[in-house]
């Protein structure tokens, strides 16, 4: 069972990785935006027009997974954090049961 400590690594992780991912795009963009400076006609706007249609909302969808799944590993790792916290105080309540126990015997 992974630790709340190393999911929440996990979700960190993702999350500087989904950055890396928006700064990558944005170069993109910045790159795109450079060949539509000198791509004129109709074929250089076919490409800045499917980038701006289809890729642009596979790529928003992309992060708001990426999000979703961050947020999820972040919400686990509260359970988990939860969980463990109960079982030891459970832990700790049948321990003091049992000494109860021992020493009413005494």
């Amino acid at each position: 069972m992974s630790t709340p400590s190393a999911i929440s690594g996990t979700a960190r992780n993702i999350r500087n990785e989904l950055g890396e991912v928006k700064r990558e795009e944005a170069r993109l963009q910045a790159e795109l935006a450079g060949v539509a400076s000198w791509w004129k006609g109709s074929a250089g706007k076919a490409l800045t027009d499917s980038y701006r249609s289809q890729t642009r909302n596979e790529i928003s969808r992309l992060y708001s997974d990426i999000e979703a799944l961050q947020t999820g590993l972040e919400r686990l790792a509260a359970e988990v954090q939860r969980a463990d916290e109960q079982r030891r105080i459970e832990v700790q309540q049948k321990a003091l049961k049992l000494e109860q126990q021992r020493n009413a015997k005494k």
